[in-house]
């Protein structure tokens, strides 16, 4: 895990933003496309529980890059 966590954070700045960018549109957008009701009311659904769980993987992320840069000193 300590590998693949160094190996993200080895990546330049551009590219962690376009992978983060990446992900974030699809876990936004995609899911609404499989549900049984129409497309608009399955986004606003979802758009809660999607912006919950990214703000949730984007503080979690920062602790552990945290954790990571006091662990490497």
């Amino acid at each position: 895990m300590k590998v693949l966590i160094n190996d993200i954070k080895e990546l330049p700045s551009f590219y962690k933003a376009l992978a983060i960018l990446l992900a974030a549109i699809s876990y936004i957008f995609v899911p609404p496309v499989f549900n049984d009701l129409g497309y608009f009311q399955a986004f606003v659904d979802w758009l809660p529980v999607a912006f919950g769980a990214f703000l949730s993987a984007l503080v979690l992320g920062c602790w552990i890059g945290k954790c990571v840069e006091s662990e490497s000193k």
